[in-house]
């Protein structure tokens, strides 16, 4: 309970989660309600000074290991488990944590990959030594290619103790570690057993900070064994960096001017409108102004598919402002294509990576896609009275949709046409399924993917690399059970 209440207080469950948590562990409605009015009447600062943040630990290697998991909240290992890891499978037994095998490291990574993409929460994996790692590499390449916060750990067989012929260690003056450092944000090893916490410590503020993505750490098998072993764990607000950060006051109003302004503008999405839940505050403001919104296929869909307002893939052409939200990848289905003649360009987003990366913007707006989008709504309404937002509606091009209906053509033949069963799912599926899809060429504008409680959540991979699809589900279903 004291777990959960802490959850609750650092915005890592919901208050409707946390309130159906608490009855499915039979507290009574009464109970509930004197438990979250209390909670929520906790300040930030008390939340923060509530929670012990540092605490010295005694044990084997891998019992640190296993603490300093705790501590960063990891509820779920996934993992295909081997024997030089035993000293992290030992300390593992009798947790709160719950161990999900998969019997291929890729159905481990793409199940870790599928509970990041449905939960927000960083998601934990141990695969078995080099042959592990390199097993892993498919799908890893696919989570570097989403950003997803993966911690990989594997055991590690020192191959430079002794021997460097030994099994299923690195090949004689290679590491282990550079099996898939191209996959990885960073990469590591360690054989110190003191270092343990530190580096996986290291690894999750890595592996969240956005831009997001994978990160490997290779741990020795004599320093997960390693007894007697002194360290200190850290609570995960010690060590993960909130990406809560709004922007400049002058930079959206100059954003609001400029959509106003402008005759016929138009937003691109990106995955981290979903990460960090502006959805709602996108479609709110395509309202607002009339704005076609168009979105890649990546790993989310990020704007209703069903709404008018969505307008397809990425373009530019026939538009005079390109207002780009959380958008880390500019290809989508016309790679290096210039954006517009002389349209303006601004760029939303925490993704510094990839802003600017393949063309130029006369305005770069750094900060979390939601506060920035909710901070545009603020500023539009504060600049613009209600009947000047009816004219600019009324003055600005009709929406084109994107989203078509089946040609009832295409239904009845044998063998089955590719859109009757695009068709199909979307009648036949539950209002609000998750589809983890890797048909990557297939019928899919038919269905009804969005944000809210009767529209499909659309999950996938920007890596397109096949065995995604069965673990991500397993994964999905665990983020959003």
């Amino acid at each position: 309970m004291k777990e959960l209440a802490y959850q609750f207080l650092e915005g890592r469950i919901t208050r409707r989660g946390f309130i159906q948590t608490l009855t499915a562990l039979g507290v009574s409605s009464a109970g509930v309600a004197g438990t979250v009015r209390a909670l929520e009447a906790v300040s930030p600062a008390e939340a923060a000074a509530a929670r012990k943040t540092a605490r010295s630990i005694t044990g084997t290697g891998g019992e640190l290991m296993v603490e300093q998991m705790k501590a960063a909240g990891v509820k779920y290992l996934f993992t295909n488990p081997g024997s030089f890891e035993v000293g992290f499978f030992d300390a593992f037994l009798d947790q709160p944590m719950q161990l999900i095998m998969g019997l291929h490291e890729g159905i481990v990574i793409s199940m870790a990959d599928g509970y990041h993409k449905t939960s927000g929460e960083p998601a934990f994996v141990n695969v078995h030594v080099i042959a592990g790692t390199a097993q892993s590499a498919g799908q890893l390449y696919n989570s570097s290619r989403d950003g997803s916060a993966l911690i990989v750990t594997a055991g590690l067989i020192d191959n430079e103790r002794t021997d460097d012929e030994l099994m299923l260690a690195p090949r004689p003056g290679y590491d282990q570690k550079d099996v898939n450092r191209q996959f990885t944000k960073i990469s590591w090893e360690t054989r110190d057993p003191t270092a343990i916490p530190v580096m996986l410590r290291r690894a999750f503020k890595v592996a969240t900070t956005p831009p997001g993505g994978p990160v490997y750490l290779a741990l020795a098998n004599h320093a997960l064994e390693a007894k007697g072993v002194n360290a200190a764990i850290y609570d995960r607000n010690s060590f993960l960096i909130p990406d809560e950060i709004p922007p400049r006051a002058e930079d959206i109003e100059r954003v609001a001017a400029l959509l106003l302004e402008a005759r016929a503008p138009v937003i691109h999405v990106g995955d981290e409108v979903s990460r960090s839940g502006a959805q709602a505050e996108v479609l709110k403001l395509a309202e607002m102004l009339q704005l076609p919104v168009r979105d890649a296929n990546g790993p989310f869909h990020n704007f209703p598919r069903k709404s008018p307002h969505y307008a397809g893939r990425y373009s530019s052409q026939g538009h005079d402002l390109i207002l780009r939200i959380g958008v880390g990848d500019t290809g989508g289905t016309n790679p290096g294509a210039p954006d517009a003649t002389g349209a303006k360009v601004v760029w939303v987003g925490l993704n510094t990576a990839n802003i600017g990366n393949d063309r130029p913007f006369d305005l770069a707006v750094i900060a979390n896609a939601r506060l920035a989008t909710t901070a545009l709504l603020e500023a539009v309404e504060a600049m613009a009275t209600r009947e000047r937002l009816a004219k600019i509606r009324a003055d600005r091009p009709a929406l084109n949709p994107g989203y078509r209906e089946v040609d009832r053509g295409m239904i009845g033949r044998s063998p089955i046409h590719p859109d009757e069963l695009g068709w199909a799912l979307e009648q036949e599926l539950d209002a609000n399924a998750i589809i983890c899809s890797e048909n990557l060429t297939g019928s899919n504008q038919f269905l009804g993917t969005g944000f809210r409680d009767d529209e499909k959540t659309w999950l996938s991979t920007a890596g397109v690399g096949l065995g995604w699809g069965v673990g991500a589900s397993i994964g999905a279903k665990l983020g959003q059970p």
